[in-house]
Protein backbone atom coordinates (compact mmCIF):
# COMPACT_ATOMS: atom_id res chain seq x y z
CA UNK A 1 0.00 0.00 0.00
CA UNK A 2 1.19 3.38 -0.73
CA UNK A 3 2.19 5.19 2.37
CA UNK A 4 3.68 8.27 2.69
CA UNK A 5 7.05 8.74 5.30
CA UNK A 6 6.38 8.08 8.85
CA UNK A 7 5.60 11.15 10.96
CA UNK A 8 8.65 10.69 13.12
CA UNK A 9 10.85 11.22 10.11
CA UNK A 10 9.14 13.85 7.79
CA UNK A 11 6.86 15.82 10.82
CA UNK A 12 4.67 15.99 7.39
CA UNK A 13 1.68 13.35 7.75
CA UNK A 14 -0.33 12.52 10.81
CA UNK A 15 0.07 9.36 12.23
CA UNK A 16 -3.65 8.25 11.04
CA UNK A 17 -4.04 5.05 9.75
CA UNK A 18 -6.32 6.36 6.40
CA UNK A 19 -4.08 7.18 3.65
CA UNK A 20 -5.44 8.90 0.37
CA UNK A 21 -9.10 8.88 1.69
CA UNK A 22 -8.89 5.02 1.95
CA UNK A 23 -8.54 2.70 5.01
CA UNK A 24 -5.25 0.60 5.22
CA UNK A 25 -6.60 -2.84 4.38
CA UNK A 26 -8.59 -1.58 1.22
CA UNK A 27 -5.77 -2.52 -1.49
CA UNK A 28 -3.76 -5.16 0.78
CA UNK A 29 -5.11 -7.82 -0.83
CA UNK A 30 -5.01 -6.80 -4.49
CA UNK A 31 -1.61 -5.20 -4.03
CA UNK A 32 -0.08 -9.10 -3.28
CA UNK A 33 -0.27 -9.93 -6.30
CA UNK A 34 0.62 -7.01 -8.37
CA UNK A 35 4.00 -5.85 -9.44
CA UNK A 36 3.74 -2.57 -8.58
CA UNK A 37 2.41 -0.42 -5.59
CA UNK A 38 -1.07 1.23 -5.46
CA UNK A 39 -1.13 4.58 -4.55
CA UNK A 40 -4.28 6.15 -5.68
CA UNK A 41 -7.26 8.20 -4.41
CA UNK A 42 -10.03 6.14 -5.86
CA UNK A 43 -11.98 3.43 -3.68
CA UNK A 44 -11.77 -0.01 -4.70
CA UNK A 45 -15.56 -0.06 -5.72
CA UNK A 46 -15.81 3.12 -7.52
CA UNK A 47 -16.73 2.47 -11.26
CA UNK A 48 -14.21 3.69 -14.28
CA UNK A 49 -16.18 2.85 -17.09
CA UNK A 50 -19.76 1.18 -17.89
CA UNK A 51 -18.54 0.11 -21.05
CA UNK A 52 -17.80 -3.21 -22.65
CA UNK A 53 -14.28 -2.87 -22.20
CA UNK A 54 -11.25 0.02 -21.57
CA UNK A 55 -7.80 -0.10 -22.81
CA UNK A 56 -5.17 0.99 -19.69
CA UNK A 57 -2.10 2.06 -21.83
CA UNK A 58 1.05 2.23 -19.92
CA UNK A 59 4.23 4.55 -22.18
CA UNK A 60 7.78 4.99 -21.80
CA UNK A 61 9.30 6.87 -19.05
CA UNK A 62 10.56 10.55 -20.01
CA UNK A 63 12.74 10.63 -16.78
CA UNK A 64 14.18 6.84 -17.19
CA UNK A 65 16.22 7.49 -20.01
CA UNK A 66 17.93 4.69 -20.13
CA UNK A 67 14.47 3.09 -20.87
CA UNK A 68 14.14 2.06 -24.51
CA UNK A 69 10.64 3.44 -25.59
CA UNK A 70 7.46 1.48 -24.89
CA UNK A 71 3.79 1.27 -25.10
CA UNK A 72 2.18 -1.86 -23.39
CA UNK A 73 -1.78 -1.71 -23.77
CA UNK A 74 -4.00 -3.94 -20.83
CA UNK A 75 -7.60 -4.99 -21.57
CA UNK A 76 -10.14 -4.57 -18.78
CA UNK A 77 -13.42 -6.26 -19.96
CA UNK A 78 -17.16 -5.26 -18.33
CA UNK A 79 -18.23 -8.24 -15.89
CA UNK A 80 -21.45 -7.05 -15.87
CA UNK A 81 -21.75 -4.23 -12.95
CA UNK A 82 -19.42 -1.59 -14.85
CA UNK A 83 -15.99 -1.79 -15.00
CA UNK A 84 -14.52 -1.03 -11.03
CA UNK A 85 -11.03 0.55 -9.67
CA UNK A 86 -10.71 -3.04 -8.08
CA UNK A 87 -11.66 -5.15 -11.77
CA UNK A 88 -8.94 -2.86 -13.30
CA UNK A 89 -6.09 -3.59 -11.04
CA UNK A 90 -6.95 -7.23 -10.93
CA UNK A 91 -6.69 -6.96 -15.06
CA UNK A 92 -3.43 -5.40 -14.45
CA UNK A 93 -2.18 -8.17 -12.45
CA UNK A 94 -3.31 -11.08 -14.31
CA UNK A 95 -1.94 -9.78 -17.66
CA UNK A 96 1.42 -8.91 -15.88
CA UNK A 97 1.61 -4.78 -16.14
CA UNK A 98 5.17 -4.09 -14.40
CA UNK A 99 6.98 -0.68 -14.90
CA UNK A 100 10.28 -1.44 -16.88
CA UNK A 101 11.43 1.89 -14.62
CA UNK A 102 12.19 2.76 -11.23
CA UNK A 103 8.62 4.53 -11.29
CA UNK A 104 6.80 1.51 -9.30
CA UNK A 105 3.54 3.54 -7.75
CA UNK A 106 0.43 3.55 -9.66
CA UNK A 107 -0.99 7.05 -9.13
CA UNK A 108 -3.56 7.25 -11.03
CA UNK A 109 -5.19 7.06 -14.59
CA UNK A 110 -6.62 9.07 -16.91
CA UNK A 111 -9.28 9.47 -19.38
CA UNK A 112 -7.75 9.87 -23.05
CA UNK A 113 -10.75 12.54 -24.77
CA UNK A 114 -13.82 10.24 -25.19
CA UNK A 115 -12.03 6.95 -25.89
CA UNK A 116 -12.37 3.87 -24.06
CA UNK A 117 -8.36 4.34 -23.17
CA UNK A 118 -6.68 5.21 -20.07
CA UNK A 119 -3.56 6.03 -19.55
CA UNK A 120 -1.74 4.82 -16.26
CA UNK A 121 0.01 7.08 -14.30
CA UNK A 122 3.56 5.76 -12.18
CA UNK A 123 5.39 7.52 -10.19
CA UNK A 124 8.20 7.22 -7.72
Amino acid sequence: MCRPQSPELSGDYTSDSSFNGSDSGTYNSIEEDCQFSICLEEEPHDIISNAKYIIMKMEGCVCCTWIDPFEDYFIVNNRGRGITVELMLIALSEQCCSPPCNHRFLEGFVQIGDSNIYDLCFGS
